[in-house]
């Protein structure tokens, strides 16, 4: 039961965030179903009781939400819509964007797939498909090689659910991905200690990629400094 309401608890204020986040729900359902079906074996009506009454409480904050929805959507004079926004646009138009095919109508760049590099590279504006779909790859490789691990495969689930429902929505932005950065390295650790299985490779990596963001700050900082002189 605690498990379960920590958990409804971190996803309904991540959905809260960031709507796409809802995505995860059906990892929560996962969770849920053995949880629920125990409860209804052994007849123990109470747990269910309790479970519904903390989820109701949970969702009083989306009740806010619907209502700021609802006033945005009524108030035609104010020109924000969140379903009408993209009305005139061709087919599946979002998922393009999401996949880096198009770009988007609100940004400068193309984002999506190609974008994947500038996660590791940031502020360089940087797209490549073969760069960033290797990198996807490998990553994913890892994941798959480690499956049989429950937390990484859950690990694994929840990311690649984010990141498709970010296609959904049509950003691929690589800042959305930038929390998500700690499973990509795991995953790429996964993969790469099959062609280079002694640690202290993996030790040595990490020092010099330390190194290189250090590097990498400071010229951004620099750079930053610049624009204001």
């Amino acid at each position: 039961m605690k498990d379960i309401v920590i958990l409804s608890a971190s996803f309904l204020i991540m959905t809260l965030t960031r709507y796409v986040f809802a995505v995860l729900g059906l990892l929560l359902i996962l969770k849920f179903y053995p949880f629920i079906k125990e409860s209804l074996r052994s007849n123990n009506q109470q747990n269910l009781y309790k479970l519904s009454a903390y989820l109701v409480l949970l969702l009083l904050p989306f009740l806010l939400w619907f209502k700021y929805v609802y006033y945005i959507e009524s108030e035609k004079d104010i020109g924000l819509s969140y379903f009408n926004r993209f009305k005139d646009t061709e087919p599946f138009y979002n998922i393009k964007a999401g996949l880096g095919l198009i770009k988007h109508a609100e940004v400068s760049n193309i984002n999506g797939i190609p974008a994947f590099i500038s996660l590791f590279i940031p502020m360089t504006g940087l797209r490549s498909w073969i760069f960033s779909i290797s990198l996807i790859l490998s990553f994913i490789s890892g994941f798959v090689l480690q499956f049989k691990d429950k937390n990484s495969r859950n690990l694994f689930f929840a990311v690649l659910l984010i990141m498709i429902g970010l296609v959904f929505a049509g950003t691929g932005f690589s800042r959305y991905w930038l929390f998500m950065l700690p499973a990509y390295i795991l995953g790429f650790y996964y993969f790469f200690r099959i062609l280079f299985p002694e640690n202290k490779t993996f030790i040595l990596a990490g020092k010099i990629i330390a190194i290189l963001y250090v590097i990498n700050e400071l010229r951004l900082n620099f750079k930053i400094i610049n624009e204001f002189l």
